[in-house]
């Protein structure tokens, strides 16, 4: 439909309901007819029998459990997890009895920890008599682990450690037929499929069952080691890149001679919608969520228009050149913020929980961006929040008077190329990362036969 499955529901660029009812309607037609559309060799198709949805009394629709990773064109042996490996889930002690947590020193693992991929710690720990009186176990070194339940579903890990977990849990056992790591690069590839097996409602149910009922390709070691061998080259690559994004950040050297002032004098916090009311309410206009704006990152792209009616009221105004900032927790504290760009008819809309500050002629949009991303304004932003619970906010009053420095629009200009070359540097790793993380998945789908 033109947007992700995640809980952001980010627009995508494909919507491919269209062709999914094309093909549906001409298979009805087909079957009116007494004719046969053959789908073997379609990606989007899966033709099921009633009674293969119903062999164990779910009925379970979900397109996914029906459509098997192509293992027919694999060139592997084929096993399920269940008759090669051992598994079981994990188990939580009872959190009202002090003596499962005071001074445990046996690592327990909750399903949102998975997905750290090798695990070498655990948030919280538990006692020998939890593992003695509950149903916590320890899983040996080099279990893989899948999440089970909830929002963190499919994700897979790999223990480096002796640990529990909670019951969310599978673990899947080492034994001498597979390396383990190259079974946790086989099903980590497979997120999107593990959780389009699940059951349940609103919340992925990765059931134990359905985990062991998976069929996997299984080579030879030798030939496992070569797979792993390789895919851990191109990690290597991936861990330096991501070192490298992960630890830039812009840095001014201020000249105590730069004048200070406050954001308000050179800038226009949260312009007036007035200025546009004259426009015709079918104007399209970019629209911009929460979602859309990046975390330590100056460029975003807005992929979804609406008309100008439909957001004028309850959203927050911008136009090209203007700095977004999120003002709610956590949002703010993540560094969510960036400079509005090539915006449809030069307008946007997005979130209430913004603040827009529109520049004059005496800053540059990035100079603001680089002094709202500083550690200082973070710091002391978050310290004057105000409100409850996960609804505290950063107040107005804060942004507007935060004294910054203010050197001549040249030399600004000299600054933000610098610093705009050091970021061509940063992105240029951010697309290794990207690259090689796609020559993972294409690795091990030509395990899977894809």
């Amino acid at each position: 439909d033109g947007f992700d499955l995640g809980a952001q529901r980010r627009p995508i660029k494909l919507n491919d309901l269209p062709e999914a009812y094309k093909k549906i309607t001409a298979y009805k037609n087909a079957l009116r007819n007494g004719e046969y559309i053959d789908f073997d060799d379609d990606s989007m198709v899966s033709v099921v029998s009633k009674k293969e949805i119903g062999s164990n009394g779910e009925y379970n629709l979900g397109g996914e459990r029906y459509k098997q990773p192509a293992l027919k064109q694999s060139t592997y042996n084929v096993v399920k997890i269940g008759e090669v490996f051992k598994t079981s889930s994990g188990g939580t002690p009872s959190k009202s009895n002090e003596k499962y947590w005071n001074n445990g020193t046996i690592p327990w693992l909750k399903s949102g920890e998975v997905a750290q991929g090798f695990i070498y710690k655990s948030e919280e720990s538990i006692t020998g008599l939890a593992l003695q009186e509950s149903s916590a176990k320890i899983f040996p070194v080099n279990s893989v682990l899948i999440a089970m339940y909830g929002a963190t579903a499919g994700q897979v890990g790999l223990l480096k450690i002796q640990s529990s977990t909670n019951q969310a849990v599978c673990a899947i056992y080492p034994n001498e037929n597979t390396i383990p790591e190259y079974l946790y690069y086989l099903l980590k590839v497979k997120r999107d499929y593990l959780v389009g097996l699940s059951v349940g409602g609103a919340q992925p149910n990765i059931s134990q069952t359905i985990i062991k009922e998976l069929k996997i390709p299984l080579p030879p070691l030798s030939v496992q080691e070569e797979i792993v061998a390789e895919i851990e080259r191109y990690q290597q690559i991936i861990d330096g890149a991501r070192q490298v994004v992960n630890n830039y950040k812009p840095r001014i050297d201020i000249d105590p001679n730069w004048e200070m002032v406050e954001l308000g004098e050179v800038c226009e916090v949260n312009p007036k919608k007035s200025e546009i009311k004259d426009l015709d309410e079918s104007t399209m206009i970019s629209f911009v969520p929460m979602a859309v704006l990046n975390e330590n990152q100056i460029d975003f792209i807005s992929q979804e228009e609406k008309p100008l009616g439909e957001v004028f009221k309850g959203y927050t105004y911008f136009r090209d050149n203007d700095v977004l900032i999120a003002k709610v927790t956590p949002c703010f504290e993540n560094g969510k913020a960036g400079i509005a760009n090539n915006l449809k008819n030069g307008i946007g809309f997005g979130s209430s929980e913004y603040y827009v500050l529109r520049p004059n002629n005496k800053i540059l949009s990035v100079w603001i961006y680089l002094n709202l991303t500083s550690q200082h304004f973070m710091d002391n932003g978050k310290s004057k929040m105000t409100g409850t619970g996960g609804l505290q906010r950063v107040p107005r009053d804060y942004v507007s008077s935060y004294k910054i420095p203010l050197p001549s629009v040249e030399i600004q200009q000299q600054i933000v190329t610098r610093i705009e070359k050091e970021q061509v540097l940063v992105n240029a790793n951010k697309q290794l990362i990207e690259l090689f993380e796609q020559r993972i998945k294409d690795r091990m789908a030509k395990v899977w036969g894809e």
